[in-house]
């Protein structure tokens, strides 16, 4: 039986599915705000992990705003994230550092970017271009869209990870943008100029753009929906909202401002920093980490913080003179050849079903114009994060929704079953699924309750992966577990001979524990590792050698290392008051011994 043919029987519904179609159209909304709650409910104790431990906790980064000028400041702070960190200074204002406050706030925004994929779902079903094919379902099928999303265990990362409100929050602007336009559509399609909505769509735009660089995607997918599921032609839709996209276009103007202000932090922050990751050794390993989000979409299990995604081809940075080698000198080839295969081919079939299914095409395009920011040629040092799946993860959940319908619809009629036990069973499912979703986000929040849990469940799901060892091996060490901390410590460095902070760790804790020669070891190696310009590491280790030799009654060897730390810090405080002990110590020994009257002389230390 054809679809047409499918949508022709929906025409003979139930009173049963009539009363369905009215209950979910009435409470929709309810529905998706309590199974949000619910899925969420044991977030709300979890600490700041990650970036929210690093920068919310700084007083500089979330400073209050009772003043024009402090918000300036903090807006500067943000710099293209503006708006995201004056919703942390917000937070910071009402609540401080008391974590249910803040993730509350997460919460809402979870809840009101949902209702707002809610309503485009609701538009898209019933649209002109969906209405044949879900004529009497179009409301659960909405709903079954939005509940999926709002409760699927990888947005967490999004939610639960307070830092990351910069995705959710965007994500939320980014679809109320979209939300605003189907009713700029239909209040235009009933006679009105809908004003109102395009300028408040354009406003929810320019606040996208000032929440996280993402949004850049969303006039193009905006435009895209326009044409396929609310005008009939290009010529309807430059007719009628040609001034409307006229707008929205210039918000790319603003973010581009913002942008090139601080273009230097971006490389400091790992993005756009072509020279420790090319732009073809990004574009070859994405393809892998797609299939990863499209797996995780699919199959919630094995979800990590921090996966230290390795790189699928190594391309050697531009010569002195600027010559770029085109071919690679490693190339993991199984490891590129899967993740092709899987994003060909979903490529493919986006670009078959644009023309044949433009639907479908809508759906599958969405997604990877979403992801192209984040999963293209643009270099990030971090190659794989859960958060960016925010918004792509809808239109790939509706594709996944409306083919599993149109499969079930098709194989239940070829069967002879009723509409009402089609139906009957498809809500059962739903809500099974949704069930077994909200369980699965409720257990991966679990992980979140301690920063020693989420790192350590980290460290076991990526063990290749040295932050997440030394990252573990900090809040054991936090804990009281220092023996643990430092087998943390030592897979770090084994992991990466030049992770620092895991030589220093090492080295203070040597030094607690009262043995100096173990910890002059650490610091000694952390010294031979490659000097990073800023690096505080390798001032402190010189200040401890120094200070361990000195306390060995060794000041020549003493010297030598405050020289060194002079060179990394010269205004180093508890350093020079090292030397002064030290040159003190060293003119002592210079002065004429008792018994024979010759200097001691200084000898050189070991280079």
């Amino acid at each position: 039986m054809s679809d047409v043919a499918l949508a022709a029987s929906g025409l003979q519904d139930s009173a049963w599915e009539t009363t369905a179609e009215r209950r979910a159209r009435r409470y929709g909304w309810l529905a998706i705000a309590i199974a949000v709650l619910v899925a969420y409910a044991n977030s709300f104790q979890t600490p700041f992990v990650f970036d929210g431990a690093n920068y919310l906790y700084e007083p500089e980064t979330v400073r209050d705003i009772s003043s024009f000028d402090k918000i300036l400041k903090l807006l500067d702070k943000g710099q293209t994230r503006a708006l995201a960190y004056l919703t942390f200074g917000i937070d910071y204002r009402i609540y401080k550092y008391d974590e249910r406050g803040w993730h509350a706030t997460n919460t809402a925004i979870h809840i009101f970017a949902a209702l707002a994929l809610y309503g485009i779902a609701r538009h898209a079903f019933r649209s002109w271009r969906a209405r044949p094919y879900f004529q009497g379902v179009a409301e659960r099928a909405a709903l079954v869209v939005a509940l999926v999303w709002a409760v699927h265990p990888l947005n967490t990362q999004s939610v639960t990870y307070l830092y990351q409100r910069q995705e959710s929050l965007m994500g939320m602007f980014y679809l109320l943008t979209l939300y605003l336009l189907t009713k700029f559509a239909g209040a235009q399609s009933a006679g009105h100029n809908g004003f109102i909505w395009a300028a408040t769509s354009v406003l929810a735009c320019t606040a996208g753009m000032a929440s996280k660089e993402v949004m850049i995607t969303a006039p193009i997918v905006v435009l895209w929906y326009d044409r396929v599921f609310c005008a009939r032609s290009w010529a309807e839709l430059i007719l009628r909202r040609g001034f409307y996209y006229l707008a929205l276009s210039v918000t790319w103007g603003m973010l581009y401002w913002l942008m090139s202000r601080t273009w230097d932090v971006y490389a400091s922050a790992g993005i756009l920093d072509s020279g420790r990751v090319t732009p073809m050794e990004y574009a070859m390993t994405q393809p892998g980490v797609i299939a990863r989000y499209i797996r995780l979409a699919l199959f919630p299990f094995g979800l990590n913080i921090d996966y230290a995604w390795p790189k699928s081809a190594t391309w050697p940075l531009p010569d002195a003179e600027g010559t770029i080698t085109w071919l690679p000198t490693q190339v993991n080839w199984p490891v590129v050849a899967r993740g092709f295969a899987v994003v060909g081919g979903f490529l493919t079939l986006t670009l078959v079903a644009v023309f044949r299914a433009p639907a479908l095409g809508f759906l599958g395009g969405a997604f990877f114009v979403v992801l192209a920011p984040t999963s293209s040629i643009a270099p990030i040092v971090d190659y794989c994060f859960e958060h960016r799946m925010y918004v792509p993860l809808a239109p790939f959940l509706a594709l996944v929704v409306v083919g599993v319908w149109q499969g079930w619809r098709t194989a239940a009629a070829r069967c002879g079953f009723s509409q009402g036990v089609i139906s009957a069973v498809a809500e059962a499912t739903v809500w099974i699924a949704v069930a077994a979703l909200i369980a699965l986000t409720l257990v991966r929040n679990y992980d979140y309750r301690s920063t020693t849990a989420l790192w350590g469940d980290a460290a076991r799901k990526a063990p290749q992966n040295p932050r997440a060892q030394y990252n573990y091996g900090v809040y054991l060490q936090i804990d009281g577990e220092v023996d643990h901390a430092i087998e943390q410590y030592h897979r770090c460095k084994e992991l990466d001979r030049n992770y620092t902070d895991a030589y220093l760790n090492l080295g203070r804790l040597a030094v607690h524990r009262g043995k100096p020669d173990e910890a002059e070891h650490y610091f000694v190696d952390l010294l031979e590792t490659p000097e990073l310009e800023g690096y505080p590491q390798h001032a402190e280790a010189a200040y401890n050698l120094a200070k361990i030799r000195f306390d060995a009654d060794d000041p020549g060897t003493a010297r030598y290392y405050l020289d060194q730390l002079f060179i990394y810090q010269p205004e180093h405080e508890e350093g020079h008051k090292l030397a002064s002990q030290v040159e003190a110590a060293l003119a002592h020994r210079r002065a004429p011994h008792a018994g024979t009257g010759m200097p001691i002389p200084t000898p050189h230390p070991a280079p």
